[in-house]
């Protein structure tokens, strides 16, 4: 499996402010992707760093191509990024026009992006807010379009940075279901940065940041089994594998559970 991000050596400061210190890091071409670490420990630079709106002392490589000033415009056609609060970026006047927007400056015909609009739209649950203004909706459906518009073109890479913050616990579950469909059916690579632990559980693999450096990389489950690498990081544990590590305490099971229902169904069959 190819690198669809390399970074090598990456120093990167705010002034004087250090965030990255010889910063390494792989992440692999069809994976999903959760990076975790402590406020400051550069989650949010880091989402910049991929998107091209920021630039350290070495170039990120995107598939093979270095991401400069020069180019970060023509990466965005396969990287979309979403950040907690879009407000910001939305330029349309209606949510349809503006999930559609990324299409309509890629040049597509109107049929194409009526298309696309109404096949996203359905499947994030848009229908009933199409013909709103965006800036009028609420925080939750405002996540929503903004992750709408960034799916709208297929890219081959999706970062989402703190982009469910607003949405409530059932929503954010049937959200990151379905970006886990799309990551297995369709091979988008997805780069979840959240300080939100529960949400690795969706992912494939799992990348933790500490103050200037990365901790870990690895598979979800691999990480998730070393504690002693999230109290490090003064990160707390999902809930079912902090249950799970009591339960293997007391040699009530042998594994590490990802899956709360399936927990329950090996203890009570």
């Amino acid at each position: 499996m190819d690198n669809i991000i390399t970074i090598n050596n990456l120093t990167f400061q705010y002034g004087d402010l250090l965030v990255f210190d010889n910063l390494n890091l792989n992440i692999k071409a069809g994976t999903f992707t959760t990076i975790l670490g402590q406020n400051a420990s550069g989650k949010s630079t880091l989402a910049k760093l991929i998107a091209g709106l920021v630039f350290g002392n070495q170039p990120i490589h995107f598939e093979a191509i270095p991401i400069t000033e020069k180019n970060s415009n023509e990466i965005h056609q396969y990287i979309s990024v979403i950040f907690e609060n879009p407000d910001k970026t939305f330029l349309a006047k209606t949510v349809k026009e503006e999930i559609g927007l990324p299409l309509e400056n890629l040049k597509y015909s109107p049929d194409v992006i009526n298309e696309r609009v109404i096949k996203m739209a359905n499947l994030l649950g848009l229908n009933d807010i199409l013909k709103q203004e965006p800036h009028n909706l609420n925080h939750e459906d405002k996540q929503l379009v903004s992750l709408a518009r960034a799916l709208i073109t297929a890219p081959k890479l999706l970062v989402i940075d703190e982009g469910f913050t607003h949405l409530s616990p059932k929503m954010r579950d049937q959200i990151l279901k379905i970006l886990a469909d799309l990551n297995k059916n369709d091979h988008l690579t997805i780069i979840n940065i959240t300080d939100d632990v529960e949400e690795c559980l969706y992912g494939n693999h799992l990348i933790i940041l500490g103050k200037h450096k990365l901790m870990v990389a690895g598979t979800t489950k691999t990480v998730l089994n070393h504690p002693e690498i999230f109290e490090q990081a003064k990160l707390d544990l999902p809930f079912i594998v902090a249950l799970s590590n009591k339960l293997k305490f007391y040699n009530l099971i042998e594994e590490t559970y990802l899956d709360e229902g399936k927990l329950v169904e090996d203890l009570w069959p």
